[in-house]
Parts: C-alpha cells; structure tokens; sequence
C-alpha cells in the first residue's frame, strides 16, 4: 500500500501526521515523494495511523518492495514482504 493512501484511508491528513511527527508537512511530504524515508520513521507513521508496519508499506501490486535510506549508513535498504 503506498504510505499516502495508508494515512488517508485511516482518516488521517499528511499535515496531520507531519504535526504528530513533530515536523513540518513539506518535510514528510519530501520523504514520501523522494523515498527517502527511514525504517523508524515509517514506525512511527504506522503507530500513528493504527496500522503494522507490514500494512503500511506491503504494496499488492508492486514485487520490488519499498526502499528505506540506513540511518547509519546512507544506503538504500529494499524491504520486501511475503505473504
């Protein structure tokens, strides 16, 4: 499920989400937009919203997985979910 969507069908606004984070909205926008959001940082937006982080960023239609930058490292990580 692409995150976006993930916030919206939960009745959530990416503003709002942004406010809870503690960021500003283009900021989390950005990170969506671009991919570069980390692991923890999409823990975070699950916990929010009230899905698992396997919800969040399972995407039925897409096999590739989803991309996450290292927070440590800067590298990119690819999760990909079985089901």
């Amino acid at each position: 499920m692409d995150i976006k969507k993930a916030i919206k069908k939960s009745g959530f606004t990416i503003s709002k989400v942004a406010e809870k984070l503690g960021i500003a909205q283009p900021s989390l926008t950005a990170q969506l937009i671009n991919g570069t959001m980390s692991l923890s940082r999409a823990k975070e937006i699950a916990d929010i919203i009230g899905v698992s982080l396997s919800e969040l960023v399972a995407d039925e239609n897409d096999q590739q997985g989803i991309s996450f930058v290292c927070p440590h490292c800067g590298k990119p990580i690819t999760l990909h979910i079985d089901k």
